[in-house]
């Protein structure tokens, strides 16, 4: 989230010529005046000083407006400068408030697809989701995704952020095939913009896998973390720490895959309507896999969450134990902290466990 009101600041206030600063009284309103406050700004900002930050942002409000009038597009930039502030002291009121009344401003005086609406498009978006408002988000997100697509390039990288912004609205308001557009819609994206060979695709595929995980398409998920592991294997060394993350999360995709049962090949739909490269759609039932577990001794005397039921499990059904058992072997001699033996630290673990409780009691591991 940081990352992402960084990125908003940056598109938000542009830059600006550097001149000399000089003392800023009530009247003064000259273009050196306003680019010495827009410098104290940006140094009190960057330096996370936020509080000192907002009047300083306020100052070159006021001082816009002095030399240029109150409807002028010139106060566009320095109302989100205000905005974005405001949203990083969690004054989301104030924020949509300031954010609004530049797009007010643009809606006035400017043509639809002006670039200017982008930043503050942006910024009322992500102030709606951090007011716990993603119904009202959606509708500014979009809009910001579809100037900056039909500005700069349906594949351009800055539109990344706003992407996943949208993506975070979508999954909020339960609308998950529009969010999984967005998320092959913003790996393609990744992908044009930075090549197959580019670490920056390390977070592409932790992303797009992490979708996957969440909607139960385990083999796609895992395909994507292989891919990380030969993009790693690439670019570093044998014992690169990076190879953790997916390593974790190739041992996860096999275990969640036991408890809530292999894909059933379908086709799905990408961004642009046709079949996704990633098609495997629905999951079958597990209840015979866990009933195949219940005769060893070793997984009926262990925890439910314990690392014992787990190898267990994953090893009484030998489809899917080979890659499991394989991974968990390559993780435990250098990275102990990741292995599938510490489950209280996987995301899987609550899954397993509300699993294992909607089973008949005849049937639990």
């Amino acid at each position: 989230m940081q990352t992402i009101l960084r990125c908003l600041s940056l598109l938000a206030l542009g830059p600006l010529a550097v001149s000399q600063a000089q003392p800023v009284t009530d009247e003064t309103a000259t273009d050196e005046t306003r680019i010495a406050v827009y410098r104290e700004f940006r140094q009190r900002f960057d330096a996370g000083d936020y509080q000192a930050a907002l009047p300083i942002a306020e100052n070159l409000v006021s001082l816009t407006q002095k030399q240029f009038g109150d409807a002028d597009r010139a106060l566009v930039n320095p109302l989100a400068n205000v905005g974005t502030t405001q949203l990083k002291l969690a004054n989301h009121a104030a924020a949509e408030a300031s954010y609004l009344r530049a797009v007010e401003l643009l809606e006035r005086s400017a043509s639809n697809t002006d670039r200017l609406f982008i930043a503050p498009l942006h910024g009322l978006g992500a102030t709606y989701l951090a007011a716990k408002r993603p119904g009202n988000a959606v509708t500014p997100l979009k809009r910001a995704v579809d100037l900056s697509r039909n500005l700069d390039g349906l594949y351009n990288d800055r539109q990344l952020p706003i992407v996943r912004q949208l993506i975070d609205a979508y999954v909020a308001t339960g609308n998950l095939a529009d969010a999984e557009k967005e998320h092959n819609y913003a790996y393609a994206v990744a992908e044009t913009s930075f090549g197959n060979n580019d670490p920056r695709m390390l977070d592409a595929h932790e992303r797009l896998a992490g979708w996957y995980d969440f909607v139960g398409r385990y083999s796609s998920a895992r395909s994507l973390y292989e891919r990380s592991l030969a993009l790693i294997d690439r670019l570093g060394k044998r014992t690169d720490l990076r190879k953790v993350a997916p390593l974790r999360g190739i041992a996860r995709t096999y275990q969640l895959e036991f408890l809530y049962g292999a894909e059933k090949t379908e086709e799905a739909l990408d961004a642009f309507g046709g079949r996704s490269p990633h098609s495997r759609t629905c999951r079958l039932g597990v209840c015979r896999i866990v009933a195949s577990a219940r005769s060893s001794s070793r997984c009926r005397s262990s925890r439910p969450t314990s690392p014992s039921t787990i190898v267990c499990m994953v090893k009484r059904w030998p489809t899917w134990a080979t890659g499991a058992w394989s991974v968990v072997r390559r993780m435990r001699p250098n990275y102990s902290t990741a292995r599938l033996g510490r489950p209280s630290r996987s995301p899987a673990t609550p899954l397993y466990c509300k699993r294992r409780d909607n089973l008949p009691t005849d049937r639990r591991p």
